[in-house]
């Protein structure tokens, strides 16, 4: 169900339904060590290749582990819904989306640094900027959202709806934010070619000089 390189590509890790994750050496196709206990298959190498992210239990927590040897180095837990997670540009921390929520954690220790509400439905997908200042949040509310990484707060939101009908969006004709003061949001205009959703959002990611997503 799901497979991904390590950074250096000597490695690599697969996840199956047996609810096993298994790491593999890329150059001779054998078994280096096994993940046990997924549920789904979620499953994550860290920018530096240093770490290996699975969801497990019932799908309320995510076994962060070292890829070298497959000890843990910690596990985050009490993640109703559990849907995705995502490692920051340094792999020090680790965003996780469950239910309505995104909270993002220590990856190393294990510590909630803080828990994100603004979204309406399931999280489907995060993504942290390339600096790892923000992070970007789709969900089945239709709603792209932007936070800041460090303390939650929302910078923006991308195809979120006014009660007056208006589409709110990052840019105005010139390609400059414009902020509504009354509604604290983001207007798009006519003129600007991004509409909303009309579906969840089941994948956001950053440009490369974070600029755009």
């Amino acid at each position: 169900h799901a497979v991904a390189f390590s950074p250096n590509g000597q490695r690599f890790v697969s996840a199956s339904k047996d609810k096993l994750a298994k790491i593999w050496d890329a150059a001779t196709h054998s078994e280096v060590y096994t993940l046990a206990g997924l549920s789904k298959s979620l499953v994550v190498f860290s920018p530096d290749g240093s770490l290996v992210a699975s969801e497990s239990g019932r799908g309320d927590s995510v076994k962060i582990c070292n890829s070298a040897t497959g000890a843990e180095v910690c596990t985050l837990g009490g993640l109703q819904d559990l849907s995705t997670f995502a490692f920051s540009p340094d792999g020090k921390r680790i965003a996780t989306g469950w239910s309505e929520l995104v909270t993002i954690w220590n990856a190393e220790t294990g510590d909630e640094m803080c828990t994100i509400e603004g979204h309406k439905r399931y999280v489907w997908s995060l993504a942290f900027s390339p600096d790892g200042e923000r992070v970007v949040s789709g969900s089945s509310d239709v709603v792209v959202r932007i936070w800041n990484a460090e303390t939650g707060a929302k910078i923006l939101s991308l195809g979120e709806h006014t009660g007056e009908g208006r589409c709110l969006c990052t840019l105005d004709e010139d390609g400059d934010l414009e902020q509504d003061e009354q509604l604290d949001t983001y207007i798009i205009h006519p003129e600007c070619p991004v509409t909303s959703h009309s579906g969840s959002v089941d994948q956001v990611q950053f440009s490369g000089d974070g600029a755009q997503v």
